[in-house]
């Protein structure tokens, strides 16, 4: 994915990453305290992630990836 950091959406792909990694953190603090609720807030958050996140921006840059690598690969031919 470094390949991919001079595009203008990088950055802002890279931070949705990190919010992910924070939002999972704040919810594992929560989960000691209501545990039944966390699982739930957890579940529905990684629904939204995986829809918005992995369906709709990781498959923006897996597309992105490909034409790289088939450009590369075109060279080497």
């Amino acid at each position: 994915m470094t390949s991919l950091k001079g595009r203008p959406d990088f950055e802002e792909h890279c931070q949705q990453h990190r919010r992910f990694i924070e939002e999972l953190s704040r919810m594992r603090d929560q989960s000691s305290a209501d545990t039944a609720g966390a699982m739930k807030d957890l579940v529905d958050f990684l629904n939204a992630w995986l829809y918005e996140h992995i369906l709709k921006s990781d498959r923006t840059l897996a597309v992105c990836l490909n034409e790289q690598n088939a450009k590369v690969h075109m060279k080497e031919h």
